[in-house]
């Protein structure tokens, strides 16, 4: 199994141009907003970059620092599902492939984010929503980070099997439920009324999209 997978990826020249891509958008990351650069990388004073860029200012995702992270997002997972599609389902690995994923993923998140703001503004289920997609963002895309490290690092040594794919989606889904759960227990514990509606929120916009999501890639 592990040999023909390691077989039907080789040659993938545009796999290693994808890479290439990522770190420039990266570094334009760093020349577009220096500062705010600054405060994404260093984790370890994340509150402080809350309060500087959500907290403190007037916050503006149609920004082209957060469009930029968002499609950092989008490319690791893009390459992620379709090296599983691959090595689970024995997809074809290939450009066109990817660019579908891509844009089926990136629309899906884009619609997801307006209808649950227009949710939010109907029951006002966070009292702060742009705080709340903030934090999500900028986990997502700490986790992406990790996913293309990790995909790199496996792809380059030729390593990529079921065992190591295994393990990144167990890793992913941990850290995405406890992130969940510390977000929804922190609005649960402040605005208790609001637990039936988050309970319907998680069903129905948190899990049920990602379900019929898969279903078109």
């Amino acid at each position: 199994m592990d040999f023909w997978i390691e077989r039907y990826i080789e040659n993938q020249n545009w796999i290693r141009l994808l890479f290439i891509v990522y770190i420039l958008i990266v570094l334009c990351l760093k020349l577009i907003d220096p500062v705010q650069f600054k405060f994404f990388i260093k984790i370890i004073n994340y509150n402080q970059y809350l309060r500087r860029y959500v907290i403190d200012r007037k916050l503006n995702f149609i920004n082209i620092f957060y469009l930029l992270i968002l499609i950092l997002i989008v490319i690791s997972f893009s390459f992620f599902i379709i090296l599983y599609n691959n090595t689970f389902f024995y997809k074809e690995i290939g450009l066109y492939r990817y660019f579908k994923i891509f844009l089926v993923l990136i629309f899906f998140i884009i619609t997801r984010f307006f209808i649950l703001k227009t949710l939010n503004d109907y029951l006002n289920l966070f009292k702060d929503y742009k705080l709340y997609m903030f934090k999500i963002l900028i986990f997502y895309s700490y986790l992406s980070i990790i996913f293309m490290a990790s995909l790199s690092f496996i792809y380059i040594t030729e390593n990529i099997s079921l065992n190591v794919l295994r393990f990144l989606i167990f890793f992913s889904l941990a850290c995405i439920l406890s992130f969940n759960v510390i977000l929804l227990k922190n609005q649960i514990k402040y605005f208790p009324k609001n637990s039936l509606y988050l309970f319907y929120y998680l069903c129905a916009f948190k899990i049920a999209p990602w379900f019929w999501l898969s279903k078109l890639i």
